[in-house]
């Protein structure tokens, strides 16, 4: 065991300062860190465990800040690159070769256990076998054989008891532990005056958050309905950190009216709180989760939520807070309303979606490492 010193994160550490860091270890992202799964890993690799944030980058838009090291390969049609990789020797593979572990933090390159035997992974959702119309043949026929792969790793981490569940019945013979995310100490409750003020947002609104990419499970479409059942008193603010724009559309630039909505793109990481200080309630439509980061942040920082009614957001919000039908926008407008009202929506929630439950729950995953 020995400490390394690693780039400053946008976020403070205070998890991981007492902890040193397993030699050689890595946590590997296939995605940036301004997506979903980019966000679980930039997490994992503060708890101060790992000595290293790599990328195995496969789509050569997406961007590399961040990362402590970026493994690619210049020309990479299609992925075939990285398809070619599942079956032979790469520099992904030799990256793998030189590390004594490594955290797969999707399931996209669970091959690597071929080239090191102390290999981890986090399974956070799979709709590519519960809705392939979302993905190409291609990818199913890559994520299955990955799963392939998933019986043989050390050990795999379903980020909600949803998500296990599916996976059980989808791919019994992997076995998982239940882990939920976690948010920094930066998601708290701050003066929400100060907050619009900072973001130059409108201190006389009633402000209705939305934060996702347009993917269609995310259900963006709903939202200008959502508004229309709204008096103007109620604005939206919608964050887009990330969002495969290419195939699958889904914004709602220009479907409600300019002054009512304001659109942000690659939000700065240390702005993204202010927004949850700001708002009077988040909303978050989604047909489908494997977990919801904007609602634990949202908890953290003790604003309401009005949130469809899946069987995973009941998980995450232990079944308090505001649920609606995901196709009904008359009862979000009703639940958004009501939630405008809420003071303090989260009491007896505590520090449960915080670092230091992780980092206890992370530290019994891999075997007690001090």
């Amino acid at each position: 065991m020995k400490k390394t010193t690693v780039p400053v994160s946008q976020f403070s550490q205070p998890a991981a300062s007492a902890y040193g860091k397993i030699q050689g270890s890595s946590v590997i992202s296939v995605y940036p860190l301004n997506s979903g799964i980019g966000v679980y890993a930039h997490r994992l690799f503060n708890l101060g465990l790992h000595e290293e944030l790599a990328m195995f980058k496969i789509n050569g838009s997406y961007p590399e800040d961040g990362f402590d090291r970026v493994v690619k390969y210049r020309f990479n049609p299609n992925g075939l690159v990285t398809l070619f990789s599942t079956r032979f020797r790469s520099r992904w593979s030799d990256y793998a070769l030189s590390r004594s572990l490594l955290h797969i933090s999707s399931p996209d390159w669970f091959h690597m256990i071929k080239y090191n035997g102390c290999v981890y992974g986090t399974v956070h959702d799979i709709f590519v076998t519960m809705h392939p119309e979302w993905f190409t043949l291609s990818y199913r026929m890559y994520f299955k054989r990955e799963m392939e792969f998933a019986e043989k790793l050390k050990g795999v981490i379903a980020v909600s008891r949803f998500t296990q569940k599916l996976l059980g019945e989808a791919f019994p013979d992997v076995n998982t532990s239940v882990i939920h995310n976690w948010t920094e100490r930066e998601f708290t409750q701050r003066d929400r005056v100060s907050a619009r003020q900072k973001l130059g947002l409108p201190v006389d609104k009633t402000i209705v958050l939305s934060v996702g990419s347009n993917l269609p499970r995310k259900n963006s479409k709903i939202i200008p309905k959502i508004m229309e059942g709204l008096d103007s008193d109620f604005m939206l603010v919608r964050l887009e950190p990330f969002s495969f724009l290419d195939r699958n559309g889904g914004s709602i630039d220009g479907l409600i009216e300019g002054s009512r909505m304001v659109i942000k793109r690659e939000v700065p990481l240390k702005l993204i709180p202010f927004y949850y200080n700001a708002a009077d309630s988040l909303i978050a439509p989604s047909i489908e989760e494997g977990f919801d980061y904007p609602v634990i942040e949202a908890i953290n920082s003790n604003i309401p939520v009005v949130a469809s009614d899946i069987e995973v957001h009941r998980e995450i919000m232990m079944n308090r807070g505001h649920f609606a039908d995901p196709f009904n926008p008359d009862q979000w407008a009703e639940e958004i309303m009501k939630a405008a009202d809420d003071k303090d929506p989260w009491p007896g929630f505590g520090d449960y979606y915080r670092e230091e439950r992780a980092l206890s729950e992370y530290l019994k995953f891999y075997g007690g490492v001090s």
